[in-house]
């Protein structure tokens, strides 16, 4: 089963925070009312959009497994596009903070806010996408890549790997903004190497 649709009322929001790290990007709370498969072979990609530079610390994410597991793994990607774009920053996942956003989901399924660690990525403001990819998770005796990425249809465009454009997720990007210095500061920073040179050829004179 690719895709995960139910029918409910929507549930208010628990996404979890990262507590050093202010939000850069923010595509809406979970919802608990589907999902899209990023399980072993799966994968799914979010836009989302820096209005300053920054560095990308932290994810959080809304993510289904099923009753009785914890996700365990997962791969991430910070990258151009979805199809040929390059490829940014990525890794392997295997510690998440989690928080239980909604339990017996469909009478099978357990939804998670959970929060993970990326590699710190410098990215100057643009236009970029997130990946998520063959997550799984464990029960303590058998792994499962039945995961599925929580879909609440937030601003994102988003893409799944095996059936095109579809409904974006629920996740948030934490980090630390880089302001770029002001045009005055520049000047002065200019101004002082320039006097720095003088006086040198100075001293050589």
């Amino acid at each position: 089963m690719k895709h995960l649709t139910i029918t409910l009322a929507l549930l208010s929001a628990a996404a979890s925070a990262s507590a050093n790290n202010p939000i850069l990007y923010s595509n809406g709370p979970i919802t608990a009312t589907g999902g899209n498969s990023i399980g072993t072979g799966s994968s799914v990609f979010d836009s989302f959009t820096l209005t300053n530079n920054a560095t990308l610390r932290n994810i959080t994410a809304g993510i289904w497994t099923q009753t009785g597991y914890s996700l365990t793994s997962l791969d991430w990607a910070i990258t151009t596009g979805y199809i040929s774009g390059t490829t940014l920053a990525s890794g392997t996942v295997s510690s998440f903070s989690t928080s239980l956003f909604a339990a017996n989901v469909l009478g099978a399924y357990t939804v998670n806010s959970d929060n993970f660690a990326i590699t710190p990525t410098d990215l100057p403001a643009g236009d970029y996408w997130l990946e998520l990819s063959n997550a799984q998770g464990f029960n303590g005796v058998s792994t499962s890549g039945t995961v599925y990425w929580d879909a609440n249809g937030g601003p994102s465009t988003a893409y799944d790997n095996d059936d095109g454009i579809t409904t974006s997720e629920s996740f948030t990007i934490h980090g630390t903004p880089t302001p770029t210095p002001e045009p005055g500061t520049l000047a002065l920073c200019g101004l002082g190497l320039a006097g720095g040179w003088i006086a040198r050829r100075r001293r050589q004179s």
